[in-house]
């Protein structure tokens, strides 16, 4: 069993014999895997960008426009170059992120919270790309917009409606809390509507 501490994952090709392949990089170490055909190599790559951070996400996704900011970050919309699919892409400046070891390590730790938590209504992380400026996390895309806003736009929901969205709430955290997570900024602007 390979053990690798953030693995780096990044494609690559033998010219001589032809063969498609992929290179795994940890900190002190790297494997080169090769396949049998490149629609192989492409299957194994798929699964391993859920684990691994890649490079050069420009050329996997075409940036289409921003779609909000946080004080260490934005998030664009971005849809995939081959399968022309749409995903939130939050770009995260290393650069700032670095002027404080906080929230470095809560980066990180966002990171792998996220990879672990397999749930349909807890925003899912597809990929993780870095380069030498940013960190780039592909994520769902929800379009339904924060709940704080539906609630300006509308008003005052039901009994029923609200009972609806309390009963997926607490099944999430219910869910967190069986993994031993817990959510330290629940409020209705994180709460996105699908």
């Amino acid at each position: 069993m390979l053990k690798i501490k953030n693995p780096r994952l990044e494609i690559v090709d033998d010219k001589v014999y032809k063969l498609k392949g992929f290179k795994l990089t940890g900190y002190l170490n790297a494997y080169e895997f090769y396949c049998n055909s490149e629609e192989e190599r492409n299957e194994w790559v798929r699964k391993l960008r859920r684990v691994c951070v890649s490079s050069d996400v420009c050329k996997h996704y075409a940036f289409c426009g921003l779609l909000g900011e946080g004080s260490f970050s934005y998030v664009y919309k971005g849809i995939n170059t081959e399968d022309h699919k749409e995903y939130a892409i939050k770009r995260v400046e290393k650069r700032q992120v670095n002027k404080n070891i906080t929230p470095l390590l809560s980066l990180e730790e966002e990171i792998k919270v996220m990879r672990m938590l397999d749930h349909p209504n807890i925003l899912k992380l597809y990929e993780v790309y870095e380069d030498e400026l940013y960190v780039y996390m592909v994520e769902e895309l929800l379009k339904g917009g924060e709940l704080s806003q539906e609630i300006k736009n509308k008003g005052i929901y039901s009994e029923k409606e609200t009972a609806i969205i309390m009963k997926r709430l607490l099944e999430i955290l219910s869910y967190c809390h069986e993994r031993r997570v817990m959510h330290l900024d629940l409020k209705l602007e994180n709460l996105i509507l699908m």
